[in-house]
């Protein structure tokens, strides 16, 4: 691969505080150099714990990045309706929307620790746990509560109304934070009084959030950006054009920033925190439903998963 993929641009002192356009040069999808191929479906898959997590309908599969093999672990009463895939403190998450089930998986011998109700209606976004509780948007009020769960017993802890309906969940800067596409906002809630206690506008249509390099990331769908808002204080400190499609997409926590991937043409794409830039643009015919990294790969989900050397 040619390092010029990974180029960083000295953007300056003043980066963080002002917009950034995406700037990188790309290279095509061909171009990458696949290590394997995994035949499973790989459309909600997270990598955590030594392993590579895919939800896969009436399971999850633990793929052992040592060998690539498989492990098939049941989730009994489960649906093919779900959310993201969530990797917890020595456990897996999955909202499953279809059984209105929350499972708990042990992260070492895949063994459903925890499976308890929590009544959600979309499929759409993602759940968070932190403050030793899960939290989740459930259907009250038309998906407007953010209900909360203790991790252990699943026992509800409390639920607070939100001025609208929520969508992606994360937990970052010890603080629960609710994405409102519906009237472009962020919702900050305070896990030590279950109290709302800031509403932040952003770009259009903010979507999936991830908690990476002591921030708080947001795909803004709407319009193609990625916005970085301090965790502590919940202020935009920068906005990335990252000129992605428009539309669904995905985003992950990396080692030195964020990346992201769309099922539409554009495929990969991940952005350098010390710079707020795009540094490295992946483009194809096809998208990626969903991606992960780790083990030193990157692994591309679709109708298979393709594990990558990643660009150097």
């Amino acid at each position: 691969m040619k390092s010029s993929v990974w180029t960083k641009f000295a953007v300056g002192f003043l980066a963080a505080f002002y917009p950034v356009a995406a700037q990188a040069d790309a290279i095509t999808a061909e171009d990458l150099q696949v290590e394997a191929e995994i035949p499973n479906n790989g459309t909600n898959m997270a990598f955590g714990h030594n392993a590579l997590w895919v939800a896969s309908g009436f399971s999850v599969l633990r793929i052992d990045p040592s060998d690539n093999s498989v492990q098939e672990v049941a989730l009994k009463g489960a649906s093919q309706k779900q959310r993201r895939l969530l990797i917890g403190p020595k456990s897996v998450w999955i909202a499953d929307v279809g059984a209105n089930t929350l499972f708990r998986i042990d992260s070492k011998t895949g063994e459903t620790l925890l499976a308890f109700p929590a009544e959600m209606s979309s499929s759409s976004g993602s759940i968070a746990v932190g403050a030793d509780s899960v939290w989740v948007v459930t259907a009250e009020n038309f998906e407007r509560m953010l209900s909360r769960f203790d991790a252990i017993t699943g026992a509800v802890q409390a639920q607070i109304d939100l001025p609208e309906i929520g969508f992606g969940t994360a937990f970052a800067g010890g603080h629960v934070w609710v994405s409102s596409g519906r009237k472009d906002e962020i919702y900050r809630v305070d896990p030590d009084n279950d109290m709302l206690v800031q509403t932040i506008a952003t770009g259009s249509s903010p979507r999936l959030m991830v908690d990476a390099a002591g921030s708080l990331w947001v795909h803004t769908i709407g319009d193609g950006a990625v916005q970085r808002i301090d965790s502590e204080t919940g202020e935009i400190v920068a906005t990335i054009d990252a000129d992605l499609p428009l539309g669904a997409g995905e985003i992950v926590a990396r080692e030195n920033g964020v990346s992201l991937s769309t099922p539409y043409q554009l495929q990969f794409l991940s952005i350098d925190a010390s710079t707020n830039s795009v540094v490295m643009r992946v483009t194809g015919r096809q998208g990626a439903e969903d991606h992960a990294a780790g083990a030193g790969s990157l692994w591309l989900g679709g109708s298979k998963i393709r594990r990558v050397v990643p660009p150097q």
